[in-house]
């Protein structure tokens, strides 16, 4: 019986951030949206044909509907939701996995409409407050408010691979980009845990893949808080986390933006061993994106290895 797994994360940039106005240093032919969702497919193709699990972010309506149309012709389940709006071509998060493994049990949350009123927070005021001080305008909005205004979905499913030797649940996020505040990152992660319901998890001894652009960097909040809670970026099997995971210049960053943000966290006591990939844009280190990449963020592909 097969007791590996292979894993795809990438934020695929919606379609509507892939212009000269986001990216005004790059060539005007880098941005061909019929080439980016073809590069994008041939990639989700590519890991399809090995059986991965796959978490996308991103992913808008142009490309959306192009990979229902690959789902079906590989024999894939397809599960997505949109939290963005139409300025961002209505961007959501996309699950995959082959018809052939058992659905468990598949949950959806807007993690915003789930997040616990924070009393400790100094701006929060009485519930008989807070209509009226929205009625008059002079209410500043706090962390909390921001958090819960959020619509990002958090996807869960716990499948079993009828090879596999057990089950194992694979959950995807797409974290707000709030590090000018990352206080709503911190509320978020911590309804996410909840959610997710990790700490049954670890008493039922079931792994859990968790894929994600937490728009967070190693030694964060967001990445100490998983952390803490037994999780390990499956980076650090191999003792050290990519230099980068996206590599730009924009507008809003003229002198260049260089980290690492995305992550699959997996339960640390259950994950035996981890082969990585990178693509070859990460050895070259150039800039993304570009007319051979079609995103801002490197794609991760592993190969995680059960206890």
């Amino acid at each position: 019986m097969s007791n590996t797994m292979k894993v795809l994360q990438w934020n695929v940039l919606t379609t509507a951030f892939y212009d000269r106005k986001e990216y005004p240093t790059y060539p005007e032919e880098d941005f061909a949206t019929g080439r980016k969702n073809e590069q994008v497919i041939e990639v989700v193709r590519d890991s399809m044909k090995e059986k991965s699990v796959i978490v996308l972010q991103e992913v808008c309506d142009l490309l959306r509907r192009d990979l229902a149309i690959l789902s079906s012709e590989m024999g894939y389940t397809m599960k997505d939701a949109a939290y963005g709006g139409s300025f961002t071509s209505n961007m959501g998060i996309c699950m995959f996995w082959p018809n052939s493994f058992i659905v468990e049990d598949y949950l959806q949350y807007v993690v915003g409409q789930h997040i616990k009123p924070d009393k400790n927070d100094r701006k929060c005021k009485s519930t008989c407050a807070w209509p009226l001080s929205y009625i008059w305008g002079k209410r500043e909005k706090n962390s909390w408010d921001n958090a819960i205004w959020r619509k990002n979905v958090l996807m869960i499913a716990t499948l079993r691979d009828p090879t596999a030797k057990r089950s194992f649940v694979l959950a995807g996020y797409h974290m707000p980009c709030t590090y000018k505040e990352p206080k709503i990152m911190d509320y978020h992660i911590q309804t996410i845990w909840d959610l997710i319901r990790i700490d049954d998890m670890n008493d039922r001894m079931i792994p859990l893949i968790f894929a994600a652009d937490l728009n967070s960097k190693p030694g964060s909040s967001v990445y100490k808080f998983l952390e803490r809670k037994g999780m390990v970026s499956a980076n650090l099997f191999e003792e050290i986390e990519p230099e980068f995971t996206t590599n730009i210049v924009t507008e809003r960053n003229p002198d260049g933006f260089k980290e690492t943000l995305d992550y699959v966290f997996v339960t640390k006591d259950l994950i035996k061993e981890v082969e990585s990939t990178l693509p070859a844009q990460y050895e070259s280190e150039v800039l993304i994106p570009n007319a051979e990449f079609p995103s801002d963020h490197l794609w991760l592909k592993f190969d995680l290895t059960f206890q």
